[in-house]
């Protein structure tokens, strides 16, 4: 359906033109009842993999104190 990175870290200097393909890919796909668990499991990848990769920015930003 997808192709996802498989770390967070291939985030970890992407700007939203480098993310916005990917959520585009999701909302254009047609999505049936036989790939609906399917694009249900790429949709929460997706979304783990960038509250991942945001909590990474977060911790790294904060340690940053100089």
């Amino acid at each position: 359906m997808i192709e996802l990175p498989a770390h967070p870290d291939a985030f970890r200097t992407a700007t939203w033109p480098d993310i916005a393909p990917l959520y585009e890919q999701l909302a254009t796909v047609p999505v049936t009842p036989a790939s609906s668990e399917t694009w249900q499991a790429a949709w929460s990848r997706l979304e783990e993999l960038m509250g991942e990769a945001a909590t990474r920015a977060m911790i790294d930003y904060t340690c940053d104190t100089a």
